[in-house]
């Protein structure tokens, strides 16, 4: 039988029967319904899935109730003369997708947002769903549209604000200088290459570019005339024995500088993880440093010589700075570089960071916290190979107490990018929120490997001090808090973790005393800033206002 309908999901939602006409499907839930049945194989779904990714605030009764109605809704409009197109029985819910044309399922798929203009308010599982779909549509767009190979192991160039300044890893150095050193030197460097292309914001020239130069070869400044990259990583392998050594330096080609040199270690006993883990935390390295430098340059600049790389560079250092004028700066060089280039996904991604920072400063409404999920989403969809995305994606859940959400985006961010350093560092959080401390902690200390000279150390040393203090170690917890005050003197958490970990120890006049520290650092803090927390099991908050209230209530 031919396929005698026409269904039409990506742009504005159309359905055409068979006798060309348009079939008007008003209701949003209706069209989501479709859609979901559509984008299924097999066309099937069961009842319980779609009442709650339809309904999901509604209790069991009045989802099914609705399900009912808009099932009966929609065999009215498409099974015509007797036909079954859509069924349903007890269990389930189909399609016959024999009789469909769907758009969304073609091997070469129109431009548009799939379900553009959709949105169902309140129903988070259906936004899960059409994120998830729209990526992969947006996937496959790309896939269609690029269809050609690029010597640069990243994003479009809309996607990367440095361009022209890319970075080359060379061919590596090796001794002995035979056949099988040489090809694990070119194994490591690269997988070096892979990882850093990883990044999105910093392009990555491939090897059959950048190993046709040799470490140590040539004068940094000639690679820049020669390459056209701002950046290059040199490297040495020395096999001695079991023992493999390598040395790598990174370079900036404008000043014929190294910016910084690394050495790393490790046995050919050693299992393949330990090399692996010692790659994921020398390309964060790598990319920090190269990160930092670009900041300071584009802090340094002229503003009329500002395009929308420097931009987005400059507003990266003010970001860093992390004080309320700063941010506003920050957000006016974002602003600006996305008025110069609308598509410019670095440029989006920087500005989604910086809502979410202030989310937490400021303790937003949870009306505010969606808004920053809309934003990562749609970065998500700009760019769904950038981890950035779908880390903030994960952080605007966490602050939603949305646990698994969470944990599920984070941890989709590291595999697309192991080295992402904030992404470990959320995780963390996400996971000690949920009362998994232990495996809370162990990302945490990835986190400060990855980046050791963070601005935002002190959040993650803070978070480990709060661990450590549900943990019942108090002594690391005062450890761990004392080093995030030193390094920012007014974080209120870190002032929390030194409060309960001292009381909790007895020390009742070091406990006071860190409840005077905090009340001189933020005048305005309040049990207020305890509930913020998203904590998934109140106990945990109801534990910190106690301590509180105990060292309170201390004598003078």
């Amino acid at each position: 039988m031919a396929r005698s309908f026409s269904l039409r999901l990506v742009g504005a939602f159309r359905l055409i029967g068979p006798d060309g006409e348009r079939i008007d499907i008003r209701g949003k839930r209706s069209q989501a319904m479709l859609a979901m049945l559509a984008l299924t194989n097999g066309g099937e779904r069961s009842r319980v899935w779609l009442q709650e990714a339809l309904w999901c605030n509604r209790a069991p009764e009045q989802a099914n109730a609705s399900l009912r109605r808009e099932i009966s809704n929609l065999k009215k409009l498409v099974n015509r003369n007797s036909d079954a197109v859509l069924a349903a029985d007890r269990n389930t819910v189909s399609l016959d997708l024999s009789r469909f044309d769907v758009d969304a399922l073609a091997p070469a798929l129109p431009d548009g947002q799939l379900l553009e203009g959709l949105d169902i308010a309140g129903e988070e599982n259906f936004e899960d769903w059409l994120r998830t779909e729209r990526q992969r549509i947006a996937q496959q767009q790309g896939e269609t549209a690029i269809g050609r190979e690029s010597s640069v192991a990243t994003a479009p160039p809309s996607a990367a604000p440095l361009e022209g300044n890319a970075l080359a890893v060379l061919k590596f150095t090796c001794e002995p200088d035979n056949q099988p050193a040489s090809t694990i030197a070119d194994g490591i460097a690269g997988d070096l290459i892979e990882r850093l292309s990883r990044m999105r914001w910093l392009p990555v020239l491939s090897s059959s570019s950048s190993f046709a130069f040799t470490s140590g070869a040539t004068d940094l400044r000639a690679l820049r005339a020669q390459l056209g990259a701002a950046y290059v990583v040199e490297g040495a392998l020395q096999i001695e024995g079991d023992t493999h050594q390598l040395r790598i330096s990174l370079g900036d080609t404008t000043s014929g500088r190294s910016l910084r040199s690394e050495q790393l270690e490790w046995r050919a006993a050693d299992s393949s993880a330990e090399l692996d883990r010692l790659m994921v935390v020398l390309a964060a390295i790598l990319g920090r440093t190269v990160d930092t430098h670009e900041q300071q340059r584009a802090s340094r600049m002229e503003q009329a010589r500002l395009g929308v790389a420097e931009l987005v560079w400059r507003g990266r250092w003010h970001l860093n700075q992390l004080t309320e004028s700063s941010n506003a700066q920050a957000r006016a060089c974002f602003e600006e570089a996305l008025a110069q280039d609308p598509t410019s996904s670095e440029a989006m991604i920087q500005l989604c960071w910086l809502q979410v920072r202030q989310l937490w400063m400021e303790r937003a409404s949870e009306e505010r916290i969606r808004q920053a999920r809309r934003s990562a989403q749609k970065a998500i969809l700009s760019d769904p190979e950038d981890a950035r995305g779908h880390m903030l994606a994960g952080i605007a859940e966490i602050f939603l107490r949305q646990p698994l959400r969470a944990e599920a985006l984070l941890r989709r961010a590291l595999e697309l990018n192991p080295s992402l350093m904030m992404a470990h560092a959320q995780l963390g959080s996400a996971l000690y929120l949920k009362g998994e401390f232990a495996e809370a902690l162990r990302e945490l200390e990835i986190a400060a490997s990855l980046s050791p000279n963070d601005p935002d150390l002190f959040y993650i040393l803070a978070e480990q001090a709060m661990a450590r203090i549900f943990m019942g170690d108090f002594p690391q917890a005062i450890e761990l808090a004392d080093h995030a005050l030193a390094l920012r003197s007014g974080y209120w958490i870190a002032h929390l973790a030194l409060i309960c970990a001292h009381g909790e120890l007895g020390n009742r006049a070091a406990a006071k005393a860190a409840l005077a520290e905090l009340e001189l650092a933020q005048p305005r803090f309040s049990a207020a800033h305890v509930d913020w927390l998203p904590f998934i099991d109140p106990a945990h908050a109801n534990y910190l206002k106690q301590q509180l209230n105990r060292a309170a209530a201390m004598p003078d």
